[in-house]
């Protein structure tokens, strides 16, 4: 197919970027500055995705995972895990975390983290 065919018919779209990140970025910075809000809005209770989209080979899955054999090197998924469970030891007495899907094994609200 060919694509000037169509040019006309074709619409501009303009896209919004909260933040951009160069190759300079390390991976602690990424994740405290993108990643702890969105932990933060998932443990209030709210949806949240962290999508990795690019180019194969252009470190989509090193910034999920890193370097699993050196701390200071880890991606977004074990700094996530580590995160949450800071969050549940620092949560008040009665407060108890627990996935949303795990509503009939004695949690009942729809919340992340819920009085239980």
């Amino acid at each position: 197919m060919e694509v000037s065919k169509y040019a006309a018919y074709v619409q501009r779209k303009a896209y919004l970027f909260h933040r951009v990140f160069d190759q300079s970025t390390t991976q602690r910075q990424l994740f405290a500055e993108s990643i702890v809000p969105i932990v933060s809005k998932a443990l209030q209770g709210y949806n949240c995705t962290v999508f990795a989209y690019g180019q194969t080979g252009t470190g989509k899955t090193f910034t999920l995972e890193g370097d699993m054999g050196n701390p200071s090197r880890a991606g977004i998924i074990p700094r996530c895990i580590h995160h949450l469970f800071q969050q549940i030891d620092v949560a008040p007495p009665g407060v108890r975390c627990c996935p949303g899907w795990w509503s009939g094994v004695g949690c009942v609200a729809h919340s992340p983290c819920c009085m239980c």
